[in-house]
Formats: C-alpha cells, sequence, structure tokens
C-alpha cells in the first residue's frame, strides 16, 4: 500500500507541474501496470485505478493514458528496459504520430522511428504527413463504398439485361471507375462483378475509347455472370 501511495502523490505532483517531464510520469504508470500495484487498491484493472486517480486529483485521464501509450511505444520499438526513458529526449506527441502514421503505413514506421531519435523531423512535418495519410484513407474509404454500392446495383439488373442494356451498364461501370483513378478499387468492383479486365487497360485517361469497352465486354463474354455477348 505505501508504494502504490508514494506512486499516486509522485503523478499527481508531476502532473500538475509546469515543467512536467512525461517520460517520468511513463514509467510510473507502466511500472504500476507491469507489477499489479493497482491490486493493492482493490481495483479490478489498471484501468479503473488510473482513471479514479485522475479524477480524485482534478485530472484528465487522457494525458496519462498518453504518454503510457508514448512510453510503451517507444520500449516496444527499442526493446529496452523502462528506466530507460528517463533518458530520451522525445516528445510523446512524436511518438503518437509515428504510431499513428505506422497504422495507416506500416512501412513508414521504421524510417520515422529513426528520424524522431536522431531529430531530424517536426512535430509539424508528422502532423502533415499523417493529415495527408488520414485524408487519403478516408477518401478511398469512401471511394470504395461508392463502388461497392454501384456493383450491387449492376448485380441486381444484369439477369435481366438484353444486349444493348448490358453494354451500355458496362460502359457505365468503365466510366464510373475511370473516374475514381484507383487501380484497387477498380479491380475490387470487377471483381464483385466476376468480370475480369486485362491489367493493361489504363486508368489514368478519363476518355474512355470503344476498343476498351469492347475488349472488355470480350473478356464477359467467358466470365461468371452468365450473361452472353
Amino acid at each position: 500500500m505505501l508504494e502504490i501511495t508514494k506512486i499516486e502523490k509522485e503523478l499527481i505532483k508531476l502532473s500538475k507541474s509546469e515543467k512536467k517531464k512525461w517520460q517520468e510520469i511513463a514509467i510510473l504508470l507502466i511500472k504500476v501496470r507491469e507489477n499489479k500495484l493497482y491490486i493493492s487498491r482493490s481495483e479490478d484493472s489498471f484501468s479503473s485505478w488510473l482513471n479514479k486517480l485522475a479524477e480524485s486529483a482534478n485530472l484528465h485521464p487522457s494525458g496519462f493514458w498518453r504518454f503510457l501509450s508514448a512510453g510503451t511505444y517507444y520500449l516496444e520499438q527499442t526493446g529496452k528496459e523502462v528506466d530507460a526513458l528517463e533518458s530520451i529526449g522525445i516528445s510523446a506527441h512524436k511518438l503518437e504520430l509515428v504510431k499513428k502514421i505506422s497504422e495507416i503505413q506500416p512501412e513508414l514506421e521504421q524510417e520515422l522511428f529513426e528520424k524522431i531519435i536522431s531529430d531530424n523531423v517536426t512535430v509539424k512535418e508528422l502532423k502533415d504527413q499523417f493529415e495527408i495519410l488520414k485524408d487519403g484513407l478516408t477518401s478511398l474509404d469512401k471511394k470504395r463504398s461508392d463502388m461497392n454500392i454501384l456493383v450491387e446495383s449492376f448485380k441486381s439488373t444484369l439477369e435481366s439485361m438484353n444486349n444493348l442494356e448490358y453494354k451500355r451498364i458496362i460502359n457505365h461501370l468503365i466510366d464510373s471507375v475511370h473516374r475514381t483513378g484507383n487501380r484497387q478499387i477498380f479491380d475490387e468492383v470487377l471483381e464483385g462483378l466476376n468480370i475480369p479486365l486485362p491489367h493493361s487497360v489504363p486508368l489514368n485517361n478519363n476518355n474512355t475509347n470503344n476498343n476498351t469497352i469492347e475488349n472488355f465486354i470480350h473478356s464477359a463474354e467467358h466470365s461468371n455472370t452468365g450473361i452472353s455477348i
């Protein structure tokens, strides 16, 4: 009980300090979590203990969670012991941003982590990169959703179409996916319709030519749609 009481007082003191070091707060939180010291407070979980600690001190728990996440992420990436956090000069914000970016684009993680270690990237640069990736992901998800709706609308009408109607809707499909300018979404839509398209078909040209349409329709003859052109 004495140890957890001492840690709680230190956490509150550090959190209310004008010049608080997030590393010291992270170290104490990790020690409480790893050693399950919260049990001595009759708490069933670390989360419950931490939220009650913040409430008792009129502090918002998000600050504690943010520092804990940053410290944990650093230790996972370096394989170092918890006390190594005390000597690092990286901001929690940079670690948080690198982690978020890596969740969207994992291949960037090592490069960006090395940059924050060597202090070769600013918070603004990381924030800008995260926003670009986040907006791109949102846009991609929106396009994918729109294309999925398009696929379903095609599926429900393909079986009852005559040849001319079928050609018209295939033409519309090509125009629609060309406007997205995204090969991944294009392939997903075609897969949903069970209609293969030769990989030579370009996606950076909004003007779909007749040869492209005819090639597409020709490939549809051998698809699993059951439609005969």
